[in-house]
Parts: structure tokens; C-alpha cells; sequence
């Protein structure tokens, strides 16, 4: 009888350690995304100074999609995908926050299988009345500290927060900085052409000049000639009148 009272005593401790382990995991894994809602929450309020890794994580993936598509069409589309894919160390925020249910839900499992093995091996209701104590005050606990962190509200006040910065602070800033890096290239380009007109122009100056020393070159080549022979033929002649005049 000794031995059956220590095995029931054993086993009543094991599942009502296990139920408070569970419910116990699920409270922190609450308080866990509560207090990491409430630190973002306070970083994004400074999101410009802040070096938050989550949040400098957000402002570089904003930056990056911004000049790669040239904009941002729904900046609270993105702000939503950003939380969704969140993580609590290797795992989502929403996979974390879901798993705090369901830890909740095993420990009223587990509950319910102790109470079931009890009442089968024929335990009166003050044996039963532990379990439903510690599943009372774990389910209590539980729902008074998701009340309190307000998961649901943290998470819409972040995205607010979120919003309003890209929109009104981080998108002004890229789309000076675009259009500096703009007028930074049309300027370069004009300063190219320029030069390369002004060169053009130069080139063109010096073959115009030399077409115009080549042809006066020819013309005065032109006029020359004729002048010599008139003046060869005209010499001829008055040798010629000079020896007439000689021999007569």
C-alpha cells in the first residue's frame, strides 16, 4: 500500500511539475515579445539616432528596395512584411507568440490526462483538487500578462511608428539624395559634352585654317605663272626688234 501511495504521490508531482513548467514557458515566452515590442516601440520613436539592430536592419532593407525600384509604392505593405518576418533569436515573433499558446494548451493536456488517471484509479475529488488548482492559476496568469504586455497593441503602435518614419522622415531623405546623385550626373554629362563640342570645335577651326593657306597657295601659284611667260614672250620680241634695226 506503501509503495502504491509513493508511485501515485511520484506521478502527481510529474505531471503537476510538467503543467507548471508548460504554462510557466508560455508566460515568459509573453513577457519575452512584450518586453522586445516595448524596446523597438521606444527605439522607432528615435528611429533616425537609433542603432537598434532590428531597426537599422529595417532602415538598410527599406534603403536598398527604395533605390533598387526606384520607390516605395506602399510603404505599410512592407512595414507588415518586415514584423511578419521578425525574429526572436532563430525563430519568428509570430511562431514564438503561437508557441506560448500552445504551451498553454499541453499544460490543460496534461491537466486533463492527470485527472483522467486519477479518477480511473479510483482517487477521491481532494486528489483531483492540485490539478485544477495549478491549471486555474497558470491559465489566469497567463491571459493577466497577455492583457498586460497587449501584444496586439504594441505590435500596431510599432508599425506606426515604423510608417510614419519611412514615410515622413527615411523617403524625403532618398529622394534628396536621388536627385543630388541626379544633378550631380546631368552636370557631368554637360560638362563632358561641352568639352567634347569645344574640341570638336577646335579641330575644325584648325583644318579650316589650313584649307584656306592651301588654297591661297594655288591661287597665287596661278597668277604667277601666266605673268612670267607674258613677261619671257615680251623680252623675245624687243631682242628680236633690236637685232632688225642692227643688221639694216
Amino acid at each position: 500500500m506503501m509503495n502504491v501511495w509513493k508511485g501515485w504521490v511520484m506521478m502527481r508531482d510529474f505531471f503537476l511539475w510538467f503543467i507548471i513548467l508548460l504554462m510557466a514557458g508560455g508566460v515568459v515566452l509573453q513577457l519575452v515579445v512584450g518586453g522586445l515590442y516595448a524596446k523597438l516601440i521606444r527605439e522607432t520613436e528615435d528611429a533616425e539616432e537609433s542603432a537598434y539592430k532590428l531597426v537599422k536592419a529595417c532602415k538598410l532593407k527599406f534603403t536598398a528596395s527604395y533605390q533598387i525600384n526606384g520607390g516605395m509604392p506602399n510603404i505599410t505593405v512592407f512595414v507588415d512584411r518586415y514584423l511578419g518576418r521578425m525574429k526572436l533569436g532563430r525563430f519568428r515573433i509570430r511562431s514564438v507568440v503561437r508557441f506560448s499558446k500552445q504551451l498553454m494548451l499541453l499544460a490543460a493536456l496534461a491537466a486533463g490526462a492527470g485527472i483522467y488517471l486519477d479518477i480511473r484509479d479510483g482517487k477521491h475529488f481532494m486528489a483531483l483538487l492540485p490539478y485544477y488548482i495549478v491549471t486555474f492559476i497558470g491559465l489566469y496568469a497567463f491571459f493577466f500578462i497577455s492583457e498586460l504586455v497587449d501584444l496586439p497593441a504594441k505590435k500596431h503602435m510599432l508599425k506606426m511608428n515604423l510608417v510614419d518614419y519611412l514615410e515622413n522622415v527615411l523617403e524625403p531623405k532618398l529622394i534628396r539624395r536621388m536627385q543630388e546623385e541626379e544633378n550631380r550626373s546631368a552636370a557631368t554629362m554637360r560638362r563632358r559634352e561641352y568639352a567634347a563640342d569645344r574640341s570638336r570645335r577646335n579641330v575644325g577651326q584648325y583644318v579650316s585654317a589650313d584649307s584656306k593657306n592651301v588654297s591661297a597657295a594655288g591661287d597665287t601659284r596661278e597668277l604667277d605663272i601666266p605673268d612670267i611667260r607674258r613677261k619671257k614672250e615680251y623680252g623675245a620680241k624687243e631682242l628680236g626688234e633690236a637685232l632688225m634695226e642692227y643688221l639694216t
